[in-house]
């Protein structure tokens, strides 16, 4: 008898003490980043909201606040889509989490229904001396002791089953006021959202009425603004793509060393910590300074560009007042190919300079690099 409530006992230990669910850590991470990137969202449409004041204040500032007022649109559209994000994972969450209750409740419950059972039966053992007559029954010394530890045993279960059911009921309740938090944070998103969707009416609203103030000569340099937008958004999402399937240029990383300057022979004047200006004789070559893949090529005034060369997916270099480029968008490059030549400007004595900017980016972290390193000895 006592071996079948010990072989009980320990099936239940093994079976109720449910592991650490892992993975709730990592949704609440998920949905706090997500909280974090539309706070950040919301920031700059406050700051969006406050150039706008300024710009209501200014003279012949008409079509830089109808601008603004676009941007803001876009930001708060952006907010809306984060927000929106953020409410799917709370929901999922709160899905979750009513599983994990079902789960734990049905486990709780038949834990419950297992102790009642062994108090049952240990009462009707101890009332019919069950435990005096096993240990009576013993044949020797070294029986009796066996006998002994298999009571003490048996007893301990006892106790673990019971410590088993606590443990459980405390993390049915740890769940239920997690599933709270999280049913009162989806009510304060869903309001977010709806404040958000009249305020982005109404800012659509008063950009329309800005706009019908504009002469048709504002408009049309505004229509131009917003054209030369949209091609730098198409650009960007280009980059994007390239740089997610690239894979030329891939050994390149924040501690490559040894590059040779994308003019040959020129000369170096920094500008910032990740940004210098490398001057050179008029038609001077612009080379890419390692292997990649022309991820982006933009104009910019004068006839000049700005080029991004992707160097595997994390890693990209950009060139700005190049000319007479020849590359395109997608074509992988080797190391010291040429990319176009150095642009050329007049300064206000009437003099010509050469030169190019050239910067590296950090695309995982987000962030320029400090350029002279690379071009340091390794």
């Amino acid at each position: 008898m006592l071996r079948k409530f010990y072989y009980i006992a320990t099936t239940l230990l093994l079976l109720v003490f449910m592991p650490v669910d892992l993975s709730a850590q990592s949704r609440k991470a998920d949905i706090d980043a997500q909280r974090k990137q539309v706070n950040r969202l919301k920031k700059e449409v406050d700051n969006s909201k406050k150039r706008v004041d300024l710009l209501t204040s200014e003279k012949g500032s008409a079509s830089r606040r109808v601008k603004e007022l676009n941007r803001q649109i876009n930001l708060r559209a952006s907010v809306i889509a984060e927000t929106e994000y953020e409410k799917e994972l709370v929901e999922s969450d709160i899905a979750t989490l009513e599983l994990s209750i079902d789960s734990l409740n049905r486990a709780y419950e038949h834990s419950k229904e297992l102790y009642a059972k062994m108090v049952r039966q240990a009462a009707r053992i101890s009332k019919r001396n069950g435990y005096e007559t096993y240990i009576y029954a013993a044949t020797s010394l070294e029986d009796l002791s066996r006998r002994i530890s298999n009571v003490e045993r048996f007893a301990e279960r006892y106790k673990d089953i019971a410590k088993v059911a606590r443990h459980q009921r405390d993390e049915l309740s740890l769940v239920r006021a997690n599933l709270d938090v999280r049913r009162a944070e989806l009510d304060s998103v869903m309001v977010a959202l709806d404040e958000e969707r009249r305020e982005l009416n109404d800012s659509r609203s008063v950009a329309m009425r800005e706009y019908e103030k504009l002469t048709n000569q504002e408009r049309e340099a505004l229509s131009a603004h917003e054209q030369k937008q949209q091609e730098y958004n198409n650009a960007s999402k280009q980059l994007e793509r390239i740089l997610a399937e690239n894979t030329v240029g891939s050994n390149f990383s924040s501690n490559t060393r040894g590059l040779k300057l994308p003019i040959e022979g020129g000369r170096i004047r920094p500008l910032q910590a990740n940004m210098i200006e490398i001057s050179g004789p008029r038609g001077a070559a612009v080379r890419c300074v390692e292997a990649g893949t022309v991820g982006e090529i933009t104009a910019v005034s004068g006839g000049q560009y700005i080029i991004k060369v992707a160097h595997g997916k994390d890693f990209y270099t950009i060139y700005t007042q190049v000319s007479q480029v020849c590359v395109k968008v997608g074509q992988k490059l080797t190391e010291n190919q040429k990319i176009g030549t150095a642009g050329v400007f007049v300064d206000y004595d009437n003099s010509e300079r050469s030169f190019i900017q050239f910067m590296v980016y950090n695309h995982r972290k987000g962030e320029l690099e400090e350029v002279m390193k690379f071009f340091s000895k390794k």
